[in-house]
């Protein structure tokens, strides 16, 4: 009998013992715990936007939300695909995505810079008929946009290079198309005009026909327009008595300028007294009298250029508007210092060139 009371006791002490320990194996078990391990905790992007990645270790499910509608995002396995759009402003914009896992989180800020020009220059190009191909390189951290208004020029953006080309000019008349250019919110333009004055055939013979402002009588002048270099030309003019030569002529294909208040030749008044002659603007009608206060003495004098196809003829007309109340005035002075007292003007209004 004591023998079987001492093995229950002794059976009573093993289980207490297992079920003492068990409980004590229980305890020692660490809780765990949600985990969350951002690879990649700063993401930037250049205006143009683009993808990237935030990459991640994690003990279970991972969500994310972003706090800035231009930025996108999804999870993708161990990684947060990140998608932002193109941007147009000058400063950093910052978006902020927040990642979790179960009760862990982290905060990746994306960074977009704003668009930076560094370098780009386009001006106006005015060119001859022939076909042409230019290269404007530009230094930005954002791509170029850019149009033509016009099918015969053709603008493309090659890496950080503005390329245009320009097909051939086959008309008589000049024409100008505009190329439209955008990085980010900076936008400009810049036209391009093709003519060729030799090709068009505004070289060569015109007649200078004017009124004479003091009688009304008609004054016909020989007139010649030739190229003197590439872009610069001279307008002679001569009679019996006039040997006169505008240099520095300038023509776009839509307008003639002569310049004014230069040395322009000389004019025999007699067969033995010769004077220097100048071209000027000045009010008043009388051939002798005006106020020289009022007068223009330099700057060009313009005329429009028109195209008849049906006589294939080419006209220039004075711009008269231009110049309110002047009239054209050829002056013969004694000397070249155009100084003193003028012998006499010849005053002419309604001046136009025709082409011969």
């Amino acid at each position: 009998m004591m023998i079987m009371k001492k093995l229950i006791y002794s059976l009573f002490i093993l289980l207490a013992t297992g079920v003492a320990f068990s409980c004590e194996k229980e305890k020692e078990e660490p809780e765990q715990k949600d985990t969350l391990q951002i690879l990649n905790g700063e993401i930037t992007f250049e205006p143009n936007g683009g993808q990237g990645t935030i990459p991640f270790e994690a003990s279970g499910t991972v969500t994310a939300q972003v706090d800035k509608p231009w930025c996108t995002i999804s999870v993708e396995g161990s990684q947060i695909q990140v998608s932002v759009t193109a941007y147009g402003g000058i400063e950093t914009r910052y978006a902020n995505v927040n990642i979790r896992c179960g009760e862990a989180s982290a905060d990746v800020t994306i960074h977009q810079f704003g668009v930076i020009v560094r370098s780009f220059e386009a001006s106006d190009l005015f060119l001859k008929n022939a076909a042409a191909e230019f290269d404007f390189p530009y230094d930005a951290n954002a791509t170029m946009q850019v149009s033509a208004n016009v099918a015969w020029i053709h603008p493309t953006v090659d890496g950080n290079s503005l390329k245009v080309s320009i097909d051939r000019n086959d008309g008589k008349r000049s024409r100008t198309g505009t190329v439209s250019w955008n990085i980010g919110n900076m936008a400009d333009t810049f036209d391009i005009t093709q003519f060729d004055p030799e090709e068009s055939g505004l070289l060569g013979a015109w007649t200078w026909k004017s009124v004479r402002v003091n009688n009304g009588n008609e004054l016909l002048l020989d007139a010649n327009l030739t190229e003197t270099a590439s872009g610069q030309y001279e307008l002679s003019l001569t009679s019996d008595k006039m040997n006169f030569k505008f240099t520095d002529v300038q023509t776009d294909g839509a307008i003639l300028r002569i310049p004014l208040g230069r040395e322009i030749g000389t004019y025999a008044a007699n067969a033995t007294t010769t004077y220097r002659a100048f071209c000027m603007l000045a009010p008043g009608t009388s051939a002798t009298s005006y106020n020289n206060t009022n007068a223009v003495t330099e700057g060009y004098y313009t005329f429009d250029l028109s195209y008849d196809d049906a006589t294939d003829k080419w006209t220039a007309t004075a711009r008269e508007s231009e110049y309110a109340n002047k009239n054209f005035r050829f002056e013969y002075w004694k000397t070249s210092a155009h100084e003193g007292s003028s012998s006499s003007r010849t005053v002419l209004k309604s001046i136009v060139l025709v082409k011969e």
